[in-house]
């Protein structure tokens, strides 16, 4: 990505002794165009009350770039070992963080139970009788098939590995109840660094749907303990007004985590080689 306007002028007073300091090549990071993109971000969903950044930590496993995004009040999304204890070793809570693997390995399930634990996001159901105790909240990541198209950057999702498929998202659920879960997340992912925000706009109608679609079929009703996520780019557009009446209206029992992946940091790093 190029560097911001804002980091070249921040930036280039000091280069040359930076260098001189260090050597190259070097990567830089830009602290105060960090901490600009996440207010930017917080804000255009500031009318959310309930609205949780969870920041993935694979985008950039840096232990300074994690404490600058736990000092904002941002979670952490995390996809292996590596990424809980670094996420952990930030400050992080059990609240704080979301785990999503595939093909998780046991090792993986107990380090993701350690410390008090975190949000468990499973991305297939055969994984269910795997994880070695269901925890109180879990969260299984949607893959709607041919219902949604993605983009050229992360395909489509009926060609997608991961995601309970859309006829198998009630049985998960129950599933997970028989073995103890008592509240419940839904994730999906269907495109990355989407600028479109209609798009997000209709992945936001689609879960809210799904929760309807769960809490009917369910057992027991589920509407009053499950959660919603998307992953979305912190382009600055505010929540488009379709949706505001079904949100309003269920803005109790929802929980809306939109998380952005590298949007955070983009313009705010710059390599700098011999020239």
């Amino acid at each position: 990505m190029p560097m911001s306007s804002d980091f070249y002028d921040r930036l280039s007073p000091l280069l040359d002794t930076i260098a001189a300091h260090f050597g190259t090549p070097f990567h830089i990071y830009d602290e105060q165009g960090i901490r600009d993109t996440g207010a930017i971000l917080k804000k255009a969903f500031s009318k959310l009350s309930v609205f949780r950044e969870y920041y993935a930590v694979k985008a950039l496993p840096n232990p300074s770039i994690l404490s600058i995004m736990k000092s904002m009040g941002f979670g952490f999304d995390c996809s292996s070992i590596p990424e809980l204890m670094m996420s952990r070793s930030a400050g992080a809570s059990p609240s704080d963080i979301m785990f999503t693997s595939n093909n998780t390995h046991p090792l993986e399930f107990t380090e993701a139970a350690a410390h008090g634990g975190c949000i468990l996001n499973l991305d297939d159901i055969s994984l269910i009788p795997k994880a070695p105790e269901m925890p109180e909240l879990i969260c299984f990541r949607y893959n709607p098939g041919s219902r949604r198209t993605g983009n050229s950057i992360i395909g489509n999702p009926i060609e997608a590995k991961y995601g309970v498929a859309h006829d198998q998202i009630v049985f998960a659920y129950e599933e997970a109840r028989k073995r103890g879960a008592k509240r419940f997340g839904l994730h999906t992912m269907l495109a990355s660094n989407e600028r479109n925000y209609t798009y997000m706009v209709e992945t936001t109608r689609m879960l809210i749907e799904i929760v309807e679609m769960v809490s009917e079929k369910s057992e027991r009703p589920l509407s009053s303990s499950i959660s919603a996520a998307a992953w979305v780019s912190p382009t600055g557009q505010r929540i488009h007004p379709s949706i505001s009446g079904p949100w309003e209206k269920r803005s109790r029992p929802l929980w809306k985590d939109f998380r952005p992946v590298m949007g955070i940091a983009r313009n705010s790093s710059w390599k700098a080689a011999v020239t």
